[in-house]
């Protein structure tokens, strides 16, 4: 019965995947100039052990595919998706594109939150074109979500890193403008010959301190596991 499920849900999903790919040939951020070289700091054992551990095998989940201009990426669908078959897997979700000539972002909440004032959100985000290393592709990372934070309340843990992928998680305890507000994101960057892909979770609520989990506006488990479940996202092969 799982197996039906899953097959059932890997289709439903996989479709669903593809109409969204057509408007896939841009996106919104604004990035496109070189990001500055930020230095990451460590910042101890309580960080260092939520750092994901190697996927098992044989991974078990539910994912979703999109193309992003020549790429395709394969990807967990949010956490908060119900696996039961009699469910319709996307309706738990709200979709936001947007899109220019050379950027696609899309981001997915759940259904019962805002999408101007969300707690949980799961985004992906394509750049046509991007001369810099996936290494690079992390510090435009970094300094997008350093400069609004405060900085003596700011942590970035970045994990292995090749050449096509990368891993890291950042956490903001509080803002600058927003003093009243704090942010954990997970991030798995992608580089290949032709496009920057990121896909990224984010938990947003009261601020917190940065170095102590117990506070972050997600639990020590669900981070892992969800951290867990992400990483294992992919590219497809390419022709």
């Amino acid at each position: 019965m799982h197996l039906q499920i899953r097959t059932a849900l890997r289709l439903l999903t996989t479709a669903a995947g593809l109409v969204l790919a057509s408007t896939a040939s841009q996106a919104v951020e604004s990035v496109r100039t070189q990001p500055p070289v930020i230095k990451t700091q460590a910042t101890g054992d309580s960080l260092e052990s939520l750092m994901p551990e190697r996927p098992p095998v044989n991974y078990n989940s539910v994912n979703g595919t999109i193309k992003l201009f020549n790429s395709t990426l394969i990807y967990p669908l949010p956490d908060w998706t119900p696996l039961d078959r009699s469910k319709n897997p996307l309706a738990s979700t709200k979709f936001i594109r947007q899109s220019e000539d050379d950027l696609f972002h899309m981001e997915m909440i759940p259904i019962n939150e805002d999408k101007k004032d969300w707690s949980n959100r799961y985004s992906i985000t394509a750049q046509k074109t991007f001369p810099g290393s996936i290494r690079d592709h992390a510090r435009q990372i970094i300094g997008k979500y350093r400069t609004p934070c405060q900085l003596s309340n700011f942590q970035v843990r970045p994990g292995k890193t090749t050449p096509n992928k990368a891993v890291l998680y950042l956490v903001c305890g509080n803002f600058v403008e927003n003093r009243d507000e704090g942010l954990v994101a997970a991030f798995v960057l992608f580089k290949n010959r032709d496009n920057a892909i990121r896909l990224y979770r984010e938990w947003k609520g009261p601020a917190f301190r940065s170095e102590d989990p117990s506070q972050w506006p997600v639990s020590r488990e669900d981070f892992r596991r969800i951290f867990n479940t992400i990483v294992r996202a992919d590219l497809a092969r390419q022709r």
